[in-house]
């Protein structure tokens, strides 16, 4: 049972929620996927340790933040690479939106963005982990700079892999210990 890109998404979306209650109907409405990809996803994110059932109590899963930080931090560049594109009208990411885009000064070169007709900055197209996040992020600001940060992990430069990973640790409420 390998993880999908999508997965990340959903588990980022459980990361940035909260105790909120939900049913596969409602995130599948918030992430713009179907109720069996979200559910898919929760099966895929349960077997791989991402999400996790508290012990002894039979609750809705919630996110193993030390795991999700761990594999975004080492893994996800390597399992979900960026693919890039060419310059279209979209959503910005990495380095060029919150969080990370108050760390850097505008670049010389086009930001990346996820490709969307109703995006407002135009730029160089980074394939985002599902093809609905851009949809989905445009009514959720959480979920927004958490898969910006994902986008800073997964290709940025170290300088922005490295700030990247300081505003996961914060998102995510884990803490590492200094090198």
């Amino acid at each position: 049972m390998n993880l999908k890109p999508q997965d990340i998404v959903i588990a980022l979306k459980f990361a940035v929620m909260g105790e909120v209650s939900w049913t596969y109907r409602s995130m599948s409405i918030d992430l713009v996927m179907s109720a069996s990809e979200v559910n898919g996803g929760v099966k895929r994110l349960l077997h791989s340790g991402l999400l996790q059932h508290p012990v002894g109590l039979e609750t809705q899963p919630e996110v193993n933040r030390t795991a999700l930080a761990e594999f975004m931090r080492h893994g996800l560049r390597y399992a979900f690479p960026i693919v890039t594109g060419a310059m279209v009208r979209g959503t910005p990411t990495s380095y060029a939106a919150a969080p990370l885009s108050s760390d850097f000064s505008a670049p010389e070169d086009p930001p990346p963005v996820w490709p969307w007709e109703h995006g407002q900055v135009r730029g160089l197209a980074f394939q985002p982990l599902y093809r609905t996040v851009p949809e989905a992020v445009a009514k959720d600001d959480l979920l927004y700079r958490a898969l910006a940060v994902a986008d800073g992990m997964r290709d940025g430069s170290p300088r922005v892999r490295e700030l990247a990973g300081r505003y996961l640790d914060d998102l995510l409420g884990v803490h590492r210990d200094a090198p």
